[in-house]
């Protein structure tokens, strides 16, 4: 009896702390340039990590993220059978304008990090305009994107 009673608690404790957890969306393509910030997050955060843009929907409309965290330039999602110059285009700016109208299960309100290469000022503009909450220029520091990823999830 003192068991199972000790092991209902246990699983009851860890049940808290894991609905206490906040929850972090990674979509980036070069897993490598932020393998050791995730590893770093994944002390304090539950993460889930996509490398395109059509994971990025599918995660986006089955799970509520407390921060996302988007690199703009994505490839399409892998093993699709219809043609890459036909298949519908999920640009991080197209995920970002989805998640601000609502068409994701996330809030339009989530913090989104914007994470880019891009240099040119007209793509700077579009992004902006589909109001990203931080945007960072690659490449960066890991401990700047820690803070900037801290700072975006506790504030909210």
């Amino acid at each position: 009896m003192y068991t199972i009673l000790s092991l209902r608690f246990f699983c009851h404790t860890i049940g808290k702390k894991e609905e206490k957890m906040k929850k972090i969306l990674f979509i980036e393509d070069e897993r490598i340039t932020v393998r050791e910030l995730i590893k770093k997050l994944e002390k304090n955060y539950a993460v889930d990590v996509v490398e395109d843009g059509n994971s990025a929907l599918n995660y986006l409309n089955q799970n509520q993220y407390d921060l996302i965290f988007l690199d703009i330039m994505l490839p399409h999602g892998e093993g699709s059978r219809i043609p890459p110059d036909v298949r519908p285009k999920q640009t991080g700016i197209e995920i970002l304008r989805k998640i601000r109208e609502g068409e994701t299960k996330n809030s339009p309100q989530i913090p989104v990090v914007v994470l880019t290469a891009v240099s040119d000022m007209f793509d700077i503009k579009e992004i902006k305009r589909c109001g990203p909450t931080s945007l960072l220029h690659k490449p960066k520091e890991i401990i700047v994107l820690y803070e900037a990823i801290v700072e975006a999830i506790e504030s909210k």
